[in-house]
């Protein structure tokens, strides 16, 4: 299924089209829908990936998705202050203004809270799925392969949900969200979908300065899963991790909402940017974070 609409960026610019069409994978383990959303404009492309047990949402979600993943070219493009902003965090879609706000501090958060725990080790408590369907997910992963593990990332700023699974020959996947009423599903969800596309990748070498698919491909290879051995040994302090001033976190709109989604911007000047290969390792974890 595609659409295609005019969208007028401002007074200065002519109107430019915005084009998206809609791809749709079926997984015969889950009764939930899972789309690819491809977006076109700017002359840029841009993809958003989403998955729901309700149609509407999963299209809704992977729209605003490769929506926020195209105006963040755009301004890397066209704006100076955002040309060294390589990757999307602090960046989110929202269907209102106050809901982008939040999911982009949120996702702040989320990315910093991890960070440090993963660095220090320290901060994280394994748990049990919370629910029959949960519970369900996990079943369907473990009859393609993939054992899975849940935890809680306590910190002074909130809890992180946060989920990895290991496969003996598609190595790990890994994600997390910021704990809310539906975060260890989406967290669940979200591995689920990736684990679909993952590909077996063997020597996978990790380049100084990479890029979010250098790290998928460095744990899609079997032997750097050792990097989770500590979380599964039990090997980490449960004592919440800490970061700086989460209150000083600075957030604007981008994209008022009206015929595209809302998308909100939020920074904070005292932590570092994310970033992706051996540059990202530090502190007493001397494997790259897992974030892709």
């Amino acid at each position: 299924m595609s659409r295609k609409q005019d969208f007028w960026i401002d007074s200065n610019e002519i109107s430019q089209k915005i084009s998206w069409s809609f791809s749709k994978f079926n997984e015969s383990f889950f009764p939930f829908h899972f789309y690819e959303c491809k977006i076109e404009g700017f002359d840029q492309v841009a993809f958003g990936y989403s998955v729901s047990k309700i149609e509407i949402n999963a299209l809704q979600k992977s729209f605003a998705e490769s929506w926020e993943r195209l105006f963040l070219a755009r301004l890397n493009e066209r704006e100076q202050r955002f040309a060294n902003i390589f990757s999307s965090n602090g960046f989110a879609a929202g269907s209102d203004n106050a809901m982008a706000i939040k999911k982009s501090k949120e996702e702040l958060i989320e990315r910093a809270v991890l960070l440090a725990a993963w660095s220090q080790q320290k901060g994280w408590a394994s748990i049990g799925p919370r629910n029959l369907k949960n519970r369900m997910l996990i079943l369907g992963m473990f009859l393609r392969g993939w054992r899975t593990y849940l935890y809680n990332i306590n910190s002074n700023a909130g809890v992180v949900k946060a989920c990895f699974i290991c496969h003996k020959s598609l190595g790990v996947i890994f994600d997390c969200a910021f704990d809310n009423r539906d975060s260890e599903e989406k967290v669940l969800l979200s591995v689920a979908k990736n684990s679909f596309f993952q590909k077996a990748q063997s020597n996978a070498n990790l380049p100084e300065i990479g890029v979010p698919e250098d790290h998928r491909s460095f744990y899609a290879d079997p032997k750097n899963t050792d990097a989770f051995q500590f979380l599964k040994q039990g090997d980490y302090s449960s004592d919440p991790v800490e970061i700086t001033n989460p209150e000083q976190i600075q957030s604007e709109l981008l994209v008022k909402a009206g015929k595209f989604p809302a998308v909100a911007y939020s920074s904070h000047k005292d932590w570092v940017q994310l970033m992706w290969g051996k540059q990202s390792i530090q502190g007493k974890n001397k494997w790259p974070h897992p974030l892709a």
